[in-house]
């Protein structure tokens, strides 16, 4: 039993020491209302609050004692005292006028007047009748009636200040309020009564003025006094006053007191005039025409501490818009007339500071465009009535304990609350009064845990030591049950059986019918034989249950602490009962700690979990729901689940829906839940209550269930409920036990808020800072600070735009959406921030739009919106493209008209053109018949070419076969040295017209490679005259040189040297025998760089016509005198090729019958110096030769000398003019690795190549001797 207790305690630790911050927090009291208090800290300039009003932009201002004037937007306070241009900071009076200023009546600084920007002031110096002004009201024409206290009544028309004092006939000059009423008559409130003006006093004093400064009569004024309108006034005052002569004729005496504070109309037309010390007065309106005789006694009411008012000294009234009369008194609180002056029976309720007010001394009070009720205190600053749709019930009321574990109705429409140890149980009768039970009345324990009431009107407390019972008036111990004997009991619950069920801590359920019990004598056996227990040995998932619920089919359903629901089914079985049946988290349960049951009307079963929000298990056969619709607020899930009974196990499967803080509600720990009369399901969390609408569609599509919060700024100031502690009373209030104390939701009271927030822009910042936009537009808004036609520059496009949507009913919950039209496609997301940074704009024209939402989503119909323009760059104006489509279109223009004068020029000159080409055709016609000639003509000289080629084969036979006979002849005579020479000349002359053939098609490929060498010109010159000597010998030619011995060129030697022997050659083919030939050097002034070689005949020349031809391949010139065969032609092609690669030119003169002379010029290179002249060169040679032969000088090895003594004897058949032979021997020798070896045969094929004999015996001759060795 010990465990069972401490089990309970722990799980009520919570709420011991919530009790402990209910003491520290708060103060005992009667009732305890919905304020809240702004004061200093929360931004107030002075806590003395002495005015209130709320503007046309939502704002509400409070004047103060010494603050000046502030501003609330619903979110922060703006201050405006005598540095912003005020002359007091003394506030006693506000009014906005039709123009939207607003004015400020201070004491000892006149009236101001603010326009947003500036203030202007009227003081005594221009025109105020004293300079402390207590009210102020506003007529139909608009001119400002300003009540001075020591002054009287200031006018002022918009031009003029008009005085209208006592002098005038008004009562007193001491003025404390003033109403405009809707009849557009005028009442003051002063110090010794009140005031009244009809219209049409009101038309005549402002607009004829008045000069009535003396209450004598008129014949008694000064000369210098003119009376220009008398008054008619009506007066009232105390009843007690004695009326004098002045003003008996227009004076009643009705008013409960003389000193008027207040004066208000109701929505009736009466007139109510609050007084200090006689409470409040009304004048009950019958269309009061300024005729005495309407304003007799019986008009009258009045309202004072003797008919119930709290208090008679008022200091300030108003009507709020369901028609209550709101008293504030000077020292205890408020008064609140209900239902206004409409009800036969007046009925009260008194605010003071035990009901949570600040201050008792109240200096004014109004209410918001929202409903929300505002009082000014002297002191205690600036407070919000949050209404009455939650009110909290705490000891000081009566109830036993703050902190309630549970509460219930019974049938008679009591209330019964189970508190906390120590607190026993209450009950609270329909007449209001509390009745406490406790342990000194019988009770089982001072902490009551659960309440039920059965069929017979029973009321049973389970506690944490047993259960107790409520009949007939008294309290009694039920002790019948051993199970239940000192057991904790946290639910009791009756079936529709009759059967109670008590679920307990750690002894699972016991159930029993009360018929079965004898209350006479409990301890009767058989009454134990009529209690059944189920527990965890009988299939139950735990056995702590927190809750049970018979549903409609009969069902038990048992909620279980971390084990699950637990589902009994009834059977038609004696001995077994029911079957069971549990559900737990794998079957798709939110959570297994399950602390509240309900079924709703459609039978589906709303499980409350404590710590995974709800689960909602589907009755099929009650709702079609569809799967499709899944949104973020619920989620659909189906699962199998095992049933589980003593004897019998199926599956089956479940649809769930959930809904947990993620879904908007406070908190996932459900700890009460209830129904509603219209349907709605309440929540209680420790974190506030949800109120669950519309649920029927939501249980169809859960896009539609409506989750509304309620926490401390709703009004529900208790905020952590406890288990099951909820419940509604007969007239629909919802009853909540909380950590700190009963609430009463009143659903009658808790209105949806349909006025949507004022929503207006109010800065523009440029990079974050303030601007003053005065340079960039044309006017300024003074209440905004914005501007009109607002152009910026392009490079000022960073800009923040702050705005308020000001809602105060819960202004902590008023959210924003906004876009930049121009730039942005849609609306932002919901935001809480303020304002909204756009940088980097582009240029263009766009609208800064921005909607506000109230705490109830209402949002704004029409946008608050700010239009500017970003101009931008000059390139990007409309005149720099205008002028740019202008240049484009002048362009086309230009174009277009160019095109069409060069389109007819040139249609001018096509008709040239074709009487030109016309005339070329003929000329073409021509030059193609021509061009056939030549056709037929080159065609023959194709023929005569191929004829050509068929005899080119022919003549260079018979150039080859010349040197060849020579060689032939030659060698059948003895070995001679000048046979031998001969012999050497002609295979040279042979070899020379191979290589012209093989050179020029070398030149042709590009394939020559030259190897340019400074040379004596006289030496090549010798070189070629040598080879061609025997030639020359055979004609009796003669050779002259005549070649400067110091000249030199650059040039490849073996290339020249064939030039000049093709040239000499071709000198002595043309040249008659006897002739003579010239070769010599020639160096020009022009041709200073170059070299000049000549080589001159006497030979038969050349025809005109065949020199440009001369130098082309197979060109053949024919020697008609010199009897010889022609010539191919390719040595002078040679000679052209040759020369060219050298960068020199060939040419030549010629006369027929006289001779010819070829020239070409070659690089000029440095002069010989005398001593290498042309005498030294045999010298030279001869020195060149002997170091040949020293260089020839070779040392063979064994491998060498072995590698080449087979082909030895190969050489003694043949000479060096056998070419192919010794090719073919030396291919034969295998000299790899051998460096001398491969030497000789490297030189023995120059040798063979160059035809040189004496080089070609010489290695015969080494290679000889070194094998002999």
């Amino acid at each position: 039993m010990h465990h069972k207790k401490n089990t309970c305690f722990s799980l009520c630790l919570k709420y011991i020491l919530s009790a402990f911050q209910c003491i520290l927090y708060f103060t005992p009291i009667f009732s305890q209302y919905n304020f809240k208090i702004y004061t200093a800290e929360d931004g107030l300039p002075q806590s003395q609050v002495s005015v209130l009003y709320q503007d046309s932009r939502g704002n509400l201002w409070t004047g103060t004692y010494g603050g000046g004037a502030s501003k609330y937007d619903g979110k922060s306070f703006t201050h405006f005292t005598t540095k912003n241009g005020l002359k007091s900071n003394v506030v006693r009076a506000i009014l906005e006028d039709s123009k939207g200023n607003l004015w400020f009546g201070t004491e000892s600084g006149g009236a101001c007047k603010y326009d947003g920007y500036d203030f202007t002031c009227f003081t005594e110096e221009n025109g105020m009748s004293d300079n402390d002004v207590y009210a102020i009201a506003e007529d139909r024409n608009g001119n400002i009636w300003f009540g001075t206290v020591g002054g009287g009544i200031t006018v002022y028309t918009g031009n003029n200040l008009i005085q209208v004092d006592t002098a005038l006939g008004l009562i007193s000059n001491n003025i404390q309020s003033i109403l405009y009423d809707s009849n557009g008559n005028l009442w003051f409130g002063t110090e010794g009564g009140a005031s009244f003006l009809s219209s049409d006093e009101i038309e005549k004093i402002t607009s004829e003025g008045v000069r009535w400064v003396s209450s004598e009569s008129p014949s008694d004024q000064s000369n210098d006094t003119t009376v220009l309108h008398t008054i008619d006034w009506r007066h009232f005052v105390a009843q007690n006053v004695i009326l004098d002569s002045i003003h008996a004729e227009n004076t009643i005496a009705a008013l409960s007191h003389d000193v008027v504070y207040s004066i208000i109309e109701d929505r009736n037309s009466n007139i109510l005039f609050g007084t200090m010390g006689g409470g409040i007065s009304i004048l009950k309106m019958r269309g009061i025409s300024g005729l005495k005789d309407e304003l007799s006694s019986d008009a009258w009411q009045y309202i004072n501490i003797e008919n119930g008012l709290c208090d008679n000294d008022i200091t300030a009234l108003y009507e709020d818009k369901t028609g209550n009369i709101w008293a504030g008194t000077y020292g205890s609180g408020i008064c609140k007339i209900i239902g206004g002056l409409r009800v036969a029976m007046l009925k009260f309720d008194h605010l003071d500071e035990n009901d949570g007010l600040s201050n008792s001394i109240i200096r004014a009070i109004i209410e918001d465009r929202s409903g929300n009720l505002w009082i000014g205190t002297d002191g205690g600053g600036l407070i919000k009535y949050l209404g009455e749709t939650f009110t909290h019930y705490t000891t000081n009321r009566g109830l036993a304990s703050n902190i309630i574990l549970s509460v219930i109705k019974d049938q008679q429409g009591n209330l019964w609350f189970g508190a906390l140890e120590g607190g026993g149980l209450s009950k609270l009768s329909q007449n209001g009064n509390f009745t406490n039970f406790s342990t000194r009345d019988v009770l089982e324990s001072d902490m009551v845990i659960a309440l039920a009431e059965d069929q017979a009107g029973r009321i049973w407390a389970g506690t944490n030591n047993g259960v107790c019972i409520y009949e007939s008036e008294k309290l009694a111990h039920f002790n019948a049950i051993d199970e239940l004997n000192e057991s904790v009991i946290l639910t009791i619950d009756e079936d529709k059986k009759g059967n109670l069920w008590f679920g307990t801590d750690g002894g699972g359920i016991v159930y029993f019918h009360p018929d079965s019990i004898d209350f006479s004598n409990q301890n009767s056996m058989a009454n134990a034989l009529a209690t059944q227990t189920v527990t965890v040995a009988d299939g139950l998932l735990g056995n702590t249950i927190w809750v049970t619920l018979e549903d409609r089919q009969g069902n038990i359903w048992i909620g279980t602490q971390g084990g699950g629901v637990s589902k009994l089914i009834p059977l038609d079985n004696d001995s077994i009962p029911y079957q069971i049946e549990n559900i737990t988290e794998e079957n798709g349960l939110s959570n297994n700690f399950i602390l509240n049951i309900l079924e709703d009307p459609f039978g589906n079963i709303w499980f409350g979990t404590y710590g995974g929000g709800i689960s909602v298990l589907i009755d099929e056969n009650a709702i079609t729901y569809s799967a499709s619709s899944t949104t973020n607020i619920s989620q659909l899930r189906k699962t199998q689940s095992q049933f589980s009974s003593r004897d019998q196990q199926e599956d089956s499967t479940y649809q769930w829906i959930y809904l947990n803080s993620s879904n908007n509600l406070s908190d996932d720990g459900i700890v009460s839940m209830a129904f509603d009369a219209v349907g709605n399901m309440w929540v209680g969390t420790n974190k506030g209550v949800n109120k669950i609408s519309n649920i029927e569609r939501g249980l169809q599509n859960p896009d539609l269930f409506r989750i509304q919060q309620y926490g401390k700024l709703e009004g529900f100031a208790g905020i952590e409920c406890n288990q099951k502690a909820i419940c509604q009373d007969n007239k629909g209030n919802i009853w909540f036990g909380t950590a700190h104390f009963v609430t009463k939701y009143n659903p009658w009271a808790d209105k949806l808020n349909t006025i949507e927030p004022q929503t207006r822009i109010i800065d523009a910042r440029l990079f974050f800072e303030k601007t003053d936009w005065k340079q960039f537009a044309d006017t300024i808004n003074p209440w905004t600070l914005l501007p009109a036609n607002l152009e910026i520059p392009y490079n000022k496009n960073h800009l923040t735009f702050d705005f308020i949507g000001v809602s105060l009913k819960i202004p902590e919950k008023v959210r924003y959406q906004y876009m930049l039209e121009g730039l942005d496609d849609d609306w932002s997301p919901p935001v809480k921030e303020t304002f909204a940074t756009y940088p980097g704009i582009p240029p263009g024209n766009y609208t800064f739009k921005v909607k506000a939402c109230n705490n109830d989503g209402i949002w704004n119909e029409n946008p608050a919106t700010f239009s500017f323009t970003i101009t931008p760059p000059f390139w990007r104006t409309w005149w720099f493209y205008t002028l740019c489509a202008i240049a484009v279109m002048l362009g086309i223009y230009s174009f277009v008209m160019i095109r069409i004068r060069n389109l007819q020029r040139a249609k001018r000159i096509l008709e040239e053109q074709v009487k030109l080409r016309t005339k070329q055709l003929r000329k073409e016609k021509v030059l193609v018949e021509k061009q056939k000639t030549e056709l037929e003509v080159a065609y023959n000289k194709l023929k005569e070419l191929e004829n050509f080629k068929r005899s080119m084969i022919g003549m260079i036979v018979h150039d080859l076969k010349n040197p060849l006979n020579s060689i032939l002849s030659f060698s059948q005579y003895d070995p001679a040295k000048n046979i031998l020479q001969n012999i050497y000349r002609a295979g040279r002359q042979m070899l020379n017209l191979v290589m012209n053939i093989l050179d020029v098609q070398k030149f042709e490929d590009t394939e020559v490679k030259l190897n340019i060498e400074e040379h004596a010109v006289a030496a090549i010159a010798g070189n070629a005259v040598q080879q061609v000597t025997h030639l020359a010998e055979q004609k009796s030619i003669s050779i002259v040189q005549e070649i400067n011995p110091k000249t030199s060129a650059n040039l490849d030697e073996e290339t020249i040297v064939r030039v000049v022997v093709n040239l000499l050659t071709n000198a002595i083919k043309y040249t008659p025998s006897s002739g003579k030939i010239t070769v010599r050097t020639v160096i020009s002034n022009e041709e200073k760089e170059t070299v000049r070689i000549a080589i001159s005949d006497t030979g038969v020349g050349i025809p005109e016509d065949k020199l440009d031809t001369v130098f082309d391949q197979f060109t053949q010139i024919t020697a008609k005198d010199s009897g010889q065969v022609a010539s191919t032609g390719i040595g002078l092609t040679f000679c052209k090729m040759a020369v060219e690669a050298h960068g020199g030119k060939i040419g030549v003169n010629s006369k027929v019958g006289e001779g010819t002379t070829f020239y070409f010029t070659l690089p000029k290179g440095e002069e010989i110096p005398e001593k290498e002249t042309e005498t030294d060169v045999p010298a030279k040679k001869t020195e060149a030769i002997n170091s040949q032969e020293a260089e020839s000088t070779l040392i063979f090895s064994d491998e060498d000398k072995k590698a080449l003594e087979p082909i030895i004897g190969q050489f003694n058949s043949i000479t060096v003019y056998h070419t192919t032979e010794n090719m073919e021997i030396l291919s034969q020798i295998n000299a790899n690795n051998m460096s001398t070896a491969n030497h000789w045969i490297e030189e023995m094929q120059t040798a063979v190549y160059n035809c040189n004999e004496n080089k070609y015996i010489e290695l015969l001759e080494i290679l000889n001797k070194a094998t002999n060795q």
